[in-house]
């Protein structure tokens, strides 16, 4: 093999290792950068009616365990109650 096509061989293979290097900072760099990033939420209200949510979905759970019974359906609303009011008080 003569030394220029030596010389053309080594080129290709440090153009290729660089197109590989260069795709991996791409990925893990650029790519990242360019995602968008929210800002956490710190609306109170926001996190009130979210409170609330996690409230009403148990509270749905709860009822369907209780089957009808008076006893088990009174003990749900109260938990659901106390379950608000924590929601308010955090607020």
């Amino acid at each position: 093999m003569t030394p220029l096509a030596r010389l053309v061989l080594c080129m290709i293979c440090l153009s290729v290792a660089g197109s590989f290097v260069a795709g991996i900072h791409w990925y893990a760099v650029d790519l990242s950068s360019r995602q968008e990033v929210q800002a956490p939420e710190n609306d109170e209200v926001d996190d009130f009616v979210a409170c609330k949510k996690r409230c009403d979905d148990t509270q749905y759970e709860r009822i369907i365990n209780c089957r009808g019974d008076r006893n088990c359906l009174d003990m749900c609303e109260s938990v659901w109650e106390k379950c608000v009011n924590k929601c308010v008080d955090d607020v």
